[in-house]
């Protein structure tokens, strides 16, 4: 079976404020509207993830949340993880690479990693993904292990408007 992962940046996250931790920063309320707009676009493609992971900043776990909400899949299945939070491409990619099931993925997590690893994966330049963008990659292999440098191909982006 074909795989296909899509890589999501946090929506728009607030200023630290004060002593606030960079982790602990939560979404802006137009954080909140991009990824429930992301999440509807995502819903009406019927996109259902068999793997759901998130880092688990405050902001990444609002943004996977709100896409969990409109496209009807149960928050308690999302794998929010410590180390999808300031990852580097090489932690991304073997988070990938461990997974032993399903075809679809969702991965919500920080930039530069998470721009980086969409580059890496399909050796297209994307850029500065924006806060709530999404890049779509198509993978030709049965196995999440077989995915690496330039083995995917970019099926779709998606854009805050």
């Amino acid at each position: 079976m074909l795989k296909k992962i899509f890589l999501i940046r946090h929506a728009e996250a607030a200023m630290p404020d004060g002593g606030m931790k960079d982790f602990d920063r939560p979404l802006t309320a137009s954080g909140v509207r991009d990824a429930t707009h992301l999440g509807k676009y995502l819903a009406k493609r019927d996109v259902l993830p068999h793997v759901f992971l998130s880092s688990s900043a405050l902001r990444t776990r609002q943004t996977s949340e709100e896409i969990a909400l409109q496209i009807k899949y149960e928050i308690q299945k999302i794998s929010f993880k410590d180390r999808l939070y300031e990852p580097s491409v090489r932690e991304l990619l073997m988070e990938i690479n461990q997974l032993e099931k399903g075809s679809v993925v969702l991965m919500v997590s920080h930039n530069p990693s998470i721009s980086y690893l969409a580059e890496y994966l399909s050796g297209e330049a994307i850029g500065n993904m924006s806060p709530g963008a999404c890049v779509e990659i198509d993978f030709a292999f049965d196995s999440w292990e077989a995915i690496s440098e330039n083995t995917g191909m970019v099926a779709n982006n998606y854009f805050p408007v």
